[in-house]
């Protein structure tokens, strides 16, 4: 017996597309058990009510009977605490499979990652790399299409949301991801850049914002966090040269108030 997982991420699809998934869950069973053959009827949809401390819902039905068939899960969470961000998802999953068998696709996304599809597979290496086969050639297509604009536009919406609530690497692997297609995206160099900076590299995080700085010289939020990444470098001339800039830009900001003085200190020897 062997397992795999396969995931795709970022993965564009219609939400709640369940059908899609289903077909591809009971057409490839037979791969593992070829005598899985439920059922066609469907249990009464199930709810759940709204929780206490997030606005969820889930709810689902079942199709088969009581020993095989397969199970469709809905979730949709909204969490005051992120701005009302939503988390939403649907699973399908087969029971009374075999010992050690399993077969489950679930296509979701999380408070600031974007929509994955994931497959997960358990049985005999030679059925197991056949529904592998299936899941690449049905869904391969689909992950590898190139976004269009607006969805790359969309991404951006996300990494703002990432960064603001300090989500490090959703900010990182969104950035990466918009980065492939617009190379000079000056958002996306600048979260990258923030993300780097928080979590450490500051070389790169140099790099990246003087690159967002050349490309968008208007971007005071860039200018800021450059002026940071030179204090960090241990370079507080550099530093108070971008933090001016980003005063010069948005001359109300305390924040930017602060780290230049810092800068002058650090300049002056202090």
């Amino acid at each position: 017996m062997v397992e795999r997982t396969i995931r795709y991420q970022p993965f564009k699809t219609t939400d709640g597309d369940y059908e899609t998934l289903l077909g591809f869950v009971r057409k490839n069973v037979m791969l593992l058990s070829p005598d899985f053959d439920p059922p066609a009827t469907r249990t009464p949809e199930w709810v759940e009510p709204e929780g206490e401390r997030h606005y969820w819902t889930r709810r689902g039905w079942s199709q088969g009977d009581g020993k095989r068939g397969f199970i469709v899960t809905f979730r949709q969470t909204i969490e005051p605490r992120y701005d009302g961000i939503a988390a939403s998802g649907v699973v399908v999953e087969t029971y009374g499979l075999p010992a050690e068998m399993e077969l489950m696709v679930t296509c979701e996304r999380s408070w600031f990652e974007p929509r994955y599809l994931e497959l997960r597979v358990a049985g005999p290496e030679t059925a197991v790399d056949g529904v592998v086969r299936a899941f690449e050639g049905e869904f391969g297509p689909i992950a590898g299409r190139i976004p269009g604009q607006q969805e790359l536009d969309t991404e951006l919406i996300g990494i703002r949301s990432a960064l603001r609530w300090q989500e490090w690497g959703a900010a990182k692997r969104r950035a990466a991801y918009i980065l492939q297609f617009r190379p000079d995206d000056p958002e996306a160099l600048f979260a990258l850049g923030v993300a780097s900076g928080a979590t450490g590299d500051v070389q790169q995080a140099l790099d990246l914002l003087a690159r967002a700085v050349v490309l968008a010289p208007e971007h005071h939020d860039a200018w800021y966090n450059l002026g940071i990444a030179y204090i960090e470098s241990g370079e507080p001339q550099k530093a108070l040269e971008a933090l001016e800039r980003a005063r010069s830009l948005s001359p109300t900001n305390p924040q930017i108030t602060k780290q230049l003085s810092r800068a002058r200190k650090l300049a002056e020897g202090g």
